[in-house]
């Protein structure tokens, strides 16, 4: 009977959501490397630098040159979209979002290539990314001095984030995984805030090449700027930290301090293989965490919130926009005007619940930028929990 209500809230609502991004206006760009009906471009470099700040563009199967942009757009993969640098090795670019401004980068396959994303302002969303084949011990994703990254469903091999502040969900962050190159850990931060939930991380193991690593390293970071890092670690069994192996024999911590500064706040309901080694202050404490799957077009998503000490909580989804400062609470991601309730739950002896959300089959909605957000009631206090952005595929 649930989801039936649910359902039929959730048809109506797709009616409004249509209507506001009709107003929006938001221009279509299509980009196929098969030249199919309805093409504007067949490469994806001239359609970004044709795209306009606001402009959605949708990519069709096939293989892709990497771009550069200082643009705020919203760039869509459909399955079997690649990003491939081939002999070259250039990355792909988002540099310079101002204060305000969102960019979204969904759903495309990493070949030979990484993503740059340096000095942004504004709100980066990245989601459903995943490294396929690489060549080298470089970055899959290197963040520098941005204000705001979301991430949700990548699954990407050495990850690294300096000076940025980055909150990720639903992902796998593993070593480079090449067994020529000294091993790495599956992230690496240089003053930098990160929260992870629902996400499993693993560091490299070593043999007579070089070192092993812990799943997340905090290094040291010198000259104007540097600060402590801060790491937040959330969820279940879920979220797992895995250390690696050297030699066979010798377990490297599953998070390892190597700044002498960084504080940790870790869910003691985490998984852990092989500890916390380092940080200036470790801190025990649930957080209210939020888990879901892709978003599909005419599909089912899977939401799953995992408490802290809630009695009853709600799971709102919404179009996603730049975070909103909630004094006492922390930051919401979900436009107001347009959030409903996709689930509610009052919890008993169990600290989790699932729902699924059916989603509208609106071909229109396809490239949708949407979010899903939480908020426990526990004796009339409030919680947040991680924002879940991603898109409608």
């Amino acid at each position: 009977m649930f989801d039936s209500v649910l359902s039929r809230a959730l048809i109506l609502s797709a009616g409004v959501i249509t209507l506001c991004a009709s107003v929006a206006a938001q221009s279509r760009i299509v980009v196929d490397a098969n030249n199919g009906p309805g093409t504007h471009f067949t490469a994806l470099p001239p359609a970004i630098a044709a795209a306009k700040d606001g402009d959605l563009v949708l990519v069709r199967p096939g293989r892709y040159a990497p771009f550069s942009t200082s643009k705020a757009l919203d760039v869509v993969a459909e399955l079997g979209a690649v990003i491939d640098s081939g002999s070259t090795s250039g990355p792909l670019s988002i540099t310079d979002l101002k204060v305000g401004q969102r960019f979204v980068l969904a759903g495309f396959i990493l070949d030979f290539t990484y993503i740059d994303v340096a000095r942004c302002r504004g709100l980066v969303t990245l989601t459903g990314l995943a490294t396929n084949k690489i060549d080298s011990s470089r970055n899959a994703l290197y963040l520098r001095e941005c204000a705001d990254v979301v991430i949700h469903g990548c699954a990407l091999k050495f990850v690294q984030f300096s000076r940025s502040s980055v909150r990720a969900s639903d992902c796998i962050f593993a070593h480079s995984g090449i067994a020529s190159l000294v091993g790495t850990p599956g992230v690496r931060l240089y003053s930098s805030d990160l929260s992870l939930t629902a996400s499993k991380v693993v560091g490299g193991d070593g043999t007579g090449h070089g070192a092993a690593w812990a799943a997340i390293i905090v290094s040291p970071d010198t000259g104007q700027g540097s600060r402590a890092s801060n790491v937040r670690v959330f969820g279940d069994a879920m979220t797992s930290l895995v250390g690696g192996v050297y030699s066979g024999f010798q377990q490297m911590p599953a998070i390892q301090d190597f700044s002498a500064q960084a504080t940790l706040e870790l869910d003691p309901r985490v998984s852990l293989v092989g500890g916390v080694q380092g940080f200036t202050k470790t801190t025990n404490a649930k957080r209210l965490s939020l888990s879901v799957g892709y978003s599909f077009v005419g599909q089912t998503a899977n939401l799953r919130l995992v408490r802290s000490s809630q009695q009853v909580a709600a799971i709102f989804v919404s179009t996603h926009r730049n975070k909103i400062p909630l004094a006492g609470l922390g930051d919401w991601y979900l436009e107001p005007s347009l959030q409903f309730v996709a689930a509610a739950h009052a919890f008993g002896s169990n600290d989790a619940f699932e729902a699924h959300l059916g989603l509208p089959n609106a071909p229109s909605l396809q490239g949708l930028a949407i979010g899903y957000q939480a908020i426990g009631i526990d004796r009339g206090a409030l919680e947040l929990s991680n924002p879940v952005l991603q898109v409608l595929r």
